[in-house]
Protein backbone atom coordinates (compact mmCIF):
# COMPACT_ATOMS: atom_id res chain seq x y z
CA UNK A 1 0.00 0.00 0.00
CA UNK A 2 1.28 3.58 -0.73
CA UNK A 3 1.52 6.71 0.86
CA UNK A 4 -1.87 8.24 -1.36
CA UNK A 5 -3.67 4.99 -0.51
CA UNK A 6 -2.88 5.15 3.36
CA UNK A 7 -3.58 9.23 3.34
CA UNK A 8 -6.91 8.71 1.58
CA UNK A 9 -8.31 5.69 4.14
CA UNK A 10 -7.43 8.64 6.54
CA UNK A 11 -9.43 11.21 4.96
CA UNK A 12 -12.63 8.94 4.94
CA UNK A 13 -12.43 7.75 8.47
CA UNK A 14 -11.68 11.76 9.48
CA UNK A 15 -14.56 12.55 7.40
CA UNK A 16 -16.50 9.71 9.23
CA UNK A 17 -15.11 10.49 12.55
CA UNK A 18 -16.40 14.28 11.79
CA UNK A 19 -20.13 12.79 10.58
CA UNK A 20 -20.13 10.87 13.54
CA UNK A 21 -19.52 14.05 15.95
CA UNK A 22 -22.18 15.86 13.94
CA UNK A 23 -24.56 13.98 14.76
CA UNK A 24 -23.51 13.52 18.35
CA UNK A 25 -23.73 17.06 19.12
CA UNK A 26 -27.19 17.43 17.24
CA UNK A 27 -28.89 15.07 19.79
CA UNK A 28 -26.99 17.10 22.62
CA UNK A 29 -28.86 19.77 21.37
CA UNK A 30 -31.27 18.67 21.24
CA UNK A 31 -31.74 16.87 25.08
CA UNK A 32 -30.10 20.50 26.52
CA UNK A 33 -33.14 21.66 24.27
CA UNK A 34 -35.78 19.63 25.70
CA UNK A 35 -34.12 20.40 29.04
CA UNK A 36 -34.38 24.12 28.76
CA UNK A 37 -38.30 23.85 28.29
CA UNK A 38 -38.85 21.03 30.32
CA UNK A 39 -37.42 23.28 33.23
CA UNK A 40 -39.28 26.27 32.13
CA UNK A 41 -42.37 24.40 31.86
CA UNK A 42 -41.81 23.60 34.93
CA UNK A 43 -41.18 27.15 36.18
CA UNK A 44 -44.39 28.22 34.86
CA UNK A 45 -46.40 25.42 37.40
CA UNK A 46 -44.30 26.54 40.21
CA UNK A 47 -45.47 29.65 39.45
CA UNK A 48 -49.33 29.02 38.68
CA UNK A 49 -49.44 26.80 42.28
CA UNK A 50 -47.80 30.00 44.21
CA UNK A 51 -50.25 31.86 42.79
CA UNK A 52 -52.66 29.50 43.61
CA UNK A 53 -51.56 29.24 47.22
CA UNK A 54 -51.26 32.50 47.56
CA UNK A 55 -54.95 32.82 47.54
CA UNK A 56 -56.07 29.73 49.39
CA UNK A 57 -53.57 29.97 51.99
CA UNK A 58 -54.95 32.90 53.37
CA UNK A 59 -58.69 32.80 54.15
CA UNK A 60 -58.50 36.65 54.49
CA UNK A 61 -57.69 36.96 50.43
CA UNK A 62 -59.42 34.18 49.13
CA UNK A 63 -62.67 35.77 50.40
CA UNK A 64 -61.79 39.03 49.09
CA UNK A 65 -61.35 37.22 45.57
CA UNK A 66 -64.56 35.61 46.08
CA UNK A 67 -66.45 38.95 46.55
CA UNK A 68 -64.46 40.60 44.35
CA UNK A 69 -64.86 38.74 41.35
CA UNK A 70 -68.86 38.16 42.46
CA UNK A 71 -68.98 42.29 41.75
CA UNK A 72 -69.52 42.72 45.34
CA UNK A 73 -68.56 46.21 46.96
CA UNK A 74 -65.15 45.68 48.10
CA UNK A 75 -63.40 48.68 50.43
CA UNK A 76 -59.99 50.07 48.87
CA UNK A 77 -57.71 48.31 51.11
CA UNK A 78 -59.65 44.71 49.57
CA UNK A 79 -59.50 46.50 46.00
CA UNK A 80 -56.12 47.23 46.19
CA UNK A 81 -55.47 43.51 46.81
CA UNK A 82 -57.64 42.22 44.66
CA UNK A 83 -55.40 44.79 41.89
CA UNK A 84 -52.41 42.78 43.16
CA UNK A 85 -53.22 39.07 43.11
CA UNK A 86 -55.15 40.20 39.14
CA UNK A 87 -51.45 41.64 38.73
CA UNK A 88 -49.73 38.59 39.71
CA UNK A 89 -51.97 36.43 38.15
CA UNK A 90 -51.65 38.56 34.34
CA UNK A 91 -47.95 38.62 35.04
CA UNK A 92 -48.09 34.36 34.90
CA UNK A 93 -51.01 34.50 32.01
CA UNK A 94 -48.10 36.92 29.72
CA UNK A 95 -45.55 34.47 30.32
CA UNK A 96 -47.80 31.39 29.69
CA UNK A 97 -49.04 33.44 26.40
CA UNK A 98 -45.21 33.77 25.10
CA UNK A 99 -43.91 30.08 26.52
CA UNK A 100 -47.35 28.71 23.96
CA UNK A 101 -46.16 31.20 21.12
CA UNK A 102 -42.65 29.75 21.24
CA UNK A 103 -43.66 25.97 21.24
CA UNK A 104 -42.66 25.36 25.29
CA UNK A 105 -46.32 24.79 26.23
CA UNK A 106 -48.61 22.71 23.94
CA UNK A 107 -52.84 23.53 23.25
CA UNK A 108 -54.00 21.78 26.40
CA UNK A 109 -51.86 23.35 28.33
CA UNK A 110 -52.80 26.99 27.25
CA UNK A 111 -56.53 26.16 27.23
CA UNK A 112 -55.54 26.26 31.32
CA UNK A 113 -54.49 29.63 31.05
CA UNK A 114 -56.64 30.70 28.60
CA UNK A 115 -59.96 29.69 30.27
CA UNK A 116 -58.97 31.77 33.57
CA UNK A 117 -57.95 34.60 31.38
CA UNK A 118 -61.80 35.03 30.01
CA UNK A 119 -62.91 34.18 33.73
CA UNK A 120 -61.03 37.04 35.01
CA UNK A 121 -61.81 39.04 31.53
CA UNK A 122 -65.51 38.40 33.39
CA UNK A 123 -64.69 40.13 36.49
CA UNK A 124 -66.77 43.01 36.59
CA UNK A 125 -64.09 45.71 37.25
CA UNK A 126 -61.46 44.17 34.50
CA UNK A 127 -61.85 46.53 32.07
CA UNK A 128 -61.30 49.33 34.56
CA UNK A 129 -58.00 47.00 36.21
CA UNK A 130 -57.01 46.42 32.64
CA UNK A 131 -57.41 50.16 30.85
CA UNK A 132 -54.86 50.48 33.90
CA UNK A 133 -52.31 47.59 33.64
CA UNK A 134 -52.30 46.52 30.08
CA UNK A 135 -48.80 49.08 29.63
CA UNK A 136 -47.22 46.62 32.36
CA UNK A 137 -47.41 43.56 29.75
CA UNK A 138 -45.86 42.59 26.02
CA UNK A 139 -47.95 44.26 23.79
CA UNK A 140 -48.88 41.23 21.58
CA UNK A 141 -50.31 39.46 24.95
CA UNK A 142 -52.21 43.04 25.79
CA UNK A 143 -53.63 42.70 22.32
CA UNK A 144 -54.50 39.17 22.42
CA UNK A 145 -56.19 39.59 26.05
CA UNK A 146 -57.81 42.58 24.23
CA UNK A 147 -59.00 40.37 21.40
CA UNK A 148 -60.13 37.20 23.62
CA UNK A 149 -63.26 36.26 23.32
CA UNK A 150 -65.55 36.86 26.15
CA UNK A 151 -68.27 34.07 27.37
CA UNK A 152 -69.42 35.85 30.42
CA UNK A 153 -72.22 33.62 31.37
CA UNK A 154 -69.85 30.24 32.10
CA UNK A 155 -66.21 30.72 33.28
CA UNK A 156 -66.59 33.35 35.84
CA UNK A 157 -70.32 31.72 36.81
CA UNK A 158 -69.26 28.42 36.89
CA UNK A 159 -65.78 29.25 39.14
CA UNK A 160 -67.99 31.28 41.62
CA UNK A 161 -70.39 29.01 42.03
CA UNK A 162 -67.51 26.48 42.36
CA UNK A 163 -66.23 28.71 44.84
CA UNK A 164 -69.71 28.77 46.80
CA UNK A 165 -70.76 32.50 45.60
CA UNK A 166 -72.63 33.60 42.80
CA UNK A 167 -73.24 37.12 40.65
Amino acid sequence: MNWDAIGAVGEVVGAFAVVVTLAYLTMQVRQADLGIRASTYQSLLAERANVNMTISANADLASIVRRGLSGEELDPDERQRLHGIALQAFLLFNSAHRLYQSGVIDDDDWRTDLGLIVAWKSWPDFPSWWSTQRYLFNPVFADFVDDCPLDPSSQLDSLLKWMGSSR
